[in-house]
């Protein structure tokens, strides 16, 4: 799902870079309050562990590969702001060192994965987990963030003309939807983890606590 340099024309790249930068200066001001001391270290080693969990991939189809994104996961724990905060300096690491996503596409990468992504676990997860139980709430919120992000992508690189909306935006659909099974498996089994080695994390700063 990161789109590398050169499948995005400029009048795709760029408002979604002004759009991204936006995005993330709101996130900025919307957390700083949430981040005490104590935060600091967790938001970083979830920060780690999302990375780290991004360069395991695990077959989707013949010759199509999916991984972990951890938008969802960073959401239901922190909250979206601290999510988008976290997701965007994870993904400006991979464009800088690993050359995973573009210089000139982050601004899209940031919107898809980190803004979008976000926004839509923390409406999944803050709707479902009235209706359903809470883990099944978990998993949710990231097949849908990971589904959006991807169907989200699809749309720029339609608008850049690399192929006609209707087949590109099914063809990402149906292969994220796929990933997406997996990115709620795995967000409910670190989302338990967590919450059984400390909940007390969760009463001061999940979704439940009411960040936006």
């Amino acid at each position: 799902m990161h789109i590398p340099d050169g499948f995005l024309v400029k009048e795709v790249f760029i408002p979604l870079a002004v759009v991204s930068a936006a995005g993330v200066a709101v996130a900025s001001r919307r957390a700083s309050g949430r981040l005490g001391g104590r935060m600091v270290p967790l938001v970083g080693a979830m920060s780690a562990f999302v990375f780290a969990a991004q360069m395991i991939n695990f077959p989707v189809g013949a010759g199509v590969s999916g991984h972990f994104v951890g938008t969802a996961f960073l959401t239901v724990v922190f909250g979206a702001p601290v999510a988008v905060l976290a997701m965007t300096a994870v993904l400006i690491v991979q464009a800088l060192v690993f050359a995973d996503g573009g210089i000139a596409a982050l601004g899209a990468n940031v919107f898809n994965m980190a803004i979008v992504g976000a926004i839509s676990a923390r409406v999944v997860f803050a709707t479902g987990r009235r209706v359903i139980a809470e883990r099944a709430a978990v998993f949710a919120a990231g097949f849908v963030s990971t589904l959006a992000a991807a169907v989200f992508c699809a749309l720029e690189l339609a608008a850049s003309g690399v192929a006609p909306a209707a087949p590109l935006v099914g063809a990402m659909a149906l292969t994220h939807a796929v990933i997406g099974l997996a990115e709620g498996a795995v967000s409910v089994g670190a989302y338990g983890a967590l919450k059984g080695a400390s909940p007390e994390i969760f009463a001061e700063n999940s979704v439940a606590g009411g960040a936006l």
